[in-house]
């Protein structure tokens, strides 16, 4: 009977193992490279900070309200949430630092630098992932720091009336929910790498940006490296054929 124990935990193992590899595949480290600097790109500020205070919003709307939401969308639907008061140290990247690989607006305008903040407001809605089972938890405990990957939330007008926030402010979340969030102190590589990148970004003509992410190629850290060589790629205009010339 021992035995047979064994071998089923055993079994029981390998296809747990089997099924994580079949189906949550470890991305190599040139995939990781490749997203991070897609991340960058796509953030409107990539920022370090401490969570300082937190509020919960759902008590904030009345029950007729709720019952809107239910009404119309069902109890999935999105209805208050936590509303984190995120004390900003350290401004690495900003939404323009990347000419046409992400310095438009939400209608596709051409914007400049934000006003560095030094606080965000960051506002999880209440139908945001709560488990690893439903996709990377976006979740913070006042008190501790992050590496945030931030968005202005594209509907802001609406967030603040469904919710009751303040208004004239701008709200954010991290960027792809869970994915844009690293805390400190276990994210310090993942940190360097990023500040080391927005170094190279955040100069002021394209030229110079190219020329540092050219001498962060070949570190021996692949992650840095592929992140490097995908930024040069949104970076660098594509040749023109000698047809169009």
């Amino acid at each position: 009977m021992r035995d047979m124990l064994l071998t089923a935990v055993a079994l029981s193992a390998t296809f747990a193992a089997a099924w994580g590899q079949r189906f949550h595949p470890q991305p190599s480290p040139q995939e990781r490279g490749q997203k991070l600097a897609q991340v960058l790109v796509a953030s409107d500020l990539v920022v370090v900070g401490r969570v300082v205070g937190t509020n919960g919003v759902v008590k904030r709307l009345t029950p007729e309200e709720i019952k809107r939401v239910w009404d119309s969308v069902g109890v999935s639907g999105t209805y208050g949430g936590a509303l984190f008061r995120f004390k900003v140290t350290e401004v690495l990247c900003e939404r323009g630092d990347v000419p046409g690989g992400g310095a438009e607006d939400r209608n596709g305008t051409q914007t400049g630098k934000t006003v560095r903040p030094t606080e965000l407001p960051v506002f999880v809605p209440g139908n945001a992932p709560l488990s690893d089972d439903q996709g990377p938890v976006e979740w913070y405990v006042p008190g501790r720091s992050y590496l945030l990957f931030a968005e202005k939330y594209p509907h802001e007008e609406e967030l603040i009336r469904a919710n009751k926030l303040d208004a004239g402010i701008d709200y954010y979340r991290a960027y792809l929910g869970g994915e844009g969030i690293i805390e400190m102190p276990k994210g310090e590589q993942q940190l360097a790498r990023v500040r080391k990148l927005c170094g190279a970004l955040r100069q002021p003509r394209a030229v110079m940006k190219l020329g540092m992410l050219h001498q962060l190629q070949g570190t021996g850290d692949d992650v840095l490296d592929s992140a490097a060589d995908e930024l040069i790629r949104i970076l660098q205009p594509p040749k023109k054929d000698a047809s169009e010339r």
